[in-house]
């Protein structure tokens, strides 16, 4: 009888261990992005520094990481007001806010089963935008914001709502081409949507075929990107239209836009490091993930040097005296230090130090790089990995010339956006060949990312 109690003792204290590990694991994983949701409510709510005409010009070129990422305030200034939640800075902006997102009962509403968009940021983008042409393709005129968050997977892992890195009532400028974004949180609305617990953001429904209010669209985040991929190369149902979907051309066109004051801070990176001088980009995309990765093989240059070396033999005379280089430069060093030597991650990583110290084109050209370490002190710093990632493709976007690989999602996505705003000509792509145009001036679309 004692040696069974002891084992039970045992079994108990056992039990005990792997309860503590398991909530242990959910607070680090699935409660944490809950709990970041609301904590990104509290930060849309407070103001940020004010402009500050003498900061330092952020991206030196002789410093290799730019903007010190380990420093406690930043020199980048940042917009005082928040529009892109309920919560703003006046009245005027709430009642605004509660006009645009007011879901109309005369339509039907959508939402994402799933709730979480991951992979990198265009990966996101992309599935994002095949969800909503989901909704079109179905006759839903609505999607829910409280279904759509998006994870900074390559930095703090979190979770934020989609209104934290979009502005929503400029999305909804767009309807009738794109499904309003409506929210449940004002009570008016809660009414409308019983499947849905607007105050935790969970489903109430059973599962996604008993739903509907809202309607529940349950693809993994991974499959949606697939069916997007699907559509670029004209198939499946999202594939009706001539080239592309109506509410895919009006993304590229400009409805989805960052967050105010993301695009507030945007414009002051851009001031403070160019001026009103023009700057052209180049996205490499030599990051070890790449490098990893199986696909095009047969159009995939590894080397940065020899990445320039096409660049500038290509245009003689550079477009431009500042160039912007988008890279994750943590990745890099992350690679380098490994115990396991990698020889061509470190011979990347002393070009781009050496072309930042010295410059291209004999030192005649200036280089930058920006990314997430220009978020320190924002509200935005505990999101590095995406929002970094947004702001290094706006900054592509308006760049006076754009070279890239056709390899990245990124890359095409910048040139399927710059194409359909009208910037049309300066567009370019490196192959092992060499450097190459990648749009025409006359072409009627923009190319497809088919890797």
């Amino acid at each position: 009888q004692m040696q069974r109690d002891a084992g039970l003792g045992k079994k108990k204290k056992t039990w005990y261990l792997l309860g503590i590990v398991l909530l242990y694991s959910l607070a680090q994983h699935d409660f944490a992005g809950i709990v970041s949701i609301e904590a990104v409510d509290l930060w849309n709510r407070a103001s940020l520094p004010k402009l500050n005409d003498e900061s330092e010009q952020i991206g030196n070129p002789g410093s290799n990481q730019g903007v010190d990422p380990t420093a406690e305030s930043s020199s980048v200034p940042v917009s005082a007001t928040s529009k892109g939640d309920v919560f703003h800075t006046s009245l005027e902006q709430t009642e605004s806010w509660l006009r645009s997102t007011e879901a109309w009962g005369n339509v039907t509403t959508m939402g994402y089963w799933r709730r979480n968009f991951l992979a990198g940021y265009r990966n996101q983008v992309m599935s994002f935008s095949a969800l909503a042409m989901w909704a079109g393709h179905f006759g839903h005129e609505q999607l829910l914001l409280e279904t759509l968050r998006h994870k900074d997977l390559y930095g703090s892992g979190l979770m934020m709502p989609f209104s934290f890195l979009f502005d929503v009532e400029h999305w909804n400028s767009f309807y009738p081409r794109v499904p309003r974004l409506v929210s449940c949180r004002d009570d008016r609305n809660q009414v409308e949507f019983p499947d849905f617990n607007c105050t935790s953001s969970r489903w109430m429904a059973k599962n996604m075929r008993s739903a509907r209010r809202p309607h529940a669209y349950g693809e993994k985040s991974p499959k949606l990107f697939a069916s997007y991929l699907r559509y670029l190369k004209r198939k499946g149902p999202l594939a009706k239209a001539k080239y592309r979907n109506p509410i895919d051309l009006a993304i590229l066109e400009g409805a989805l836009q960052p967050h105010p004051d993301i695009m507030q801070l945007i414009k002051a990176v851009v001031h403070q490091t160019f001026g009103e001088e023009p700057y052209f980009t180049l996205h490499p995309r030599i990051e070890p993930d790449m490098q990893r990765h199986k696909i095009c093989e047969g159009k995939k240059v590894r080397k940065l040097t020899q990445i320039i070396a096409a660049m500038e033999k290509t245009f003689p005379v550079p477009p431009a005296k500042r160039l912007f280089i988008p890279i994750n430069r943590a990745m890099l060093e992350k690679e380098a230090k490994k115990k396991q030597k990698k020889p061509l991650v470190t011979k990347n990583l002393n070009a781009l130090n050496e072309m930042r110290q010295n410059g291209l084109w004999n030192g005649t050209v200036q280089v930058y790089e920006f990314g997430s370490s220009i978020l320190n002190s924002t509200k935005f710093a505990k999101f590095p990995s995406t929002i970094g990632a947004l702001l290094d493709f706006q900054i592509a976007l308006d760049s006076a010339v754009f070279i890239g690989t056709p390899l990245s999602s990124w890359s095409a996505d910048v040139i399927a956006s710059r194409f359909y705003r009208g910037k049309r000509s300066e567009n370019y792509k490196f192959l092992p060949s060499g450097v190459k145009r990648w749009t025409k001036a006359n072409s009627k679309h923009a190319p497809i990312f088919d890797c």
